[in-house]
């Protein structure tokens, strides 16, 4: 009998089939596999091979040539990532963005501003006094300037 390394993955050598819990399971020869220790693979250790890996990763003390490259970038400079919010910010108010990032953010914040108070609407004038007239009692309304003191 074959001897199992928990942990080891292993693939079916032949196909075949195993009745588990009132259900019929499949293991087809080199696609079905299976971990060390699952109970399927008791007693059937002969029908698996452990599974041979095509593509192995490489050691860690060998960096991989993607590694060394990327290793060799440099950082974004300090301030790199806020320039980029600034810019963001400027496009999307159609704002060119050149300059400092001091000048381009009072740009923005000028624009910002610009744009709340035209969103603004006018209020419509508030009645702030009524006459009643004395022989009719419709109540009058008063424009600017009227004296409504009597």
């Amino acid at each position: 009998m074959a001897t199992i390394n928990h942990g080891t993955i292993y693939v079916a050598r032949q196909s075949f089939v195993v009745w588990d819990g009132g259900r019929m399971l499949r293991f087809r020869r080199g696609r079905t596999t299976i971990r060390a220790g699952h109970h399927l693979i008791e007693g059937r250790e002969n029908r698996f091979a452990p599974l041979e890996v095509t593509y192995e990763v490489e050691p860690a003390s060998a960096p991989s040539p993607a590694a060394s490259s990327s290793s060799t970038k440099k950082a974004p400079p300090p301030g790199a990532a806020e320039r980029a919010a600034l810019v963001a910010r400027a496009k999307a108010l159609g704002i060119p963005a050149k300059g400092k990032s001091a000048e381009l953010e009072v740009a923005i914040e000028a624009e910002e501003r610009s744009r709340a108070a035209a969103a603004v609407e006018p209020v419509e004038p508030v009645v702030t006094a009524a006459i009643v007239d004395g022989g009719s009692g419709e109540p009058q309304d008063t424009g600017p300037g009227d004296d409504v003191t009597g």
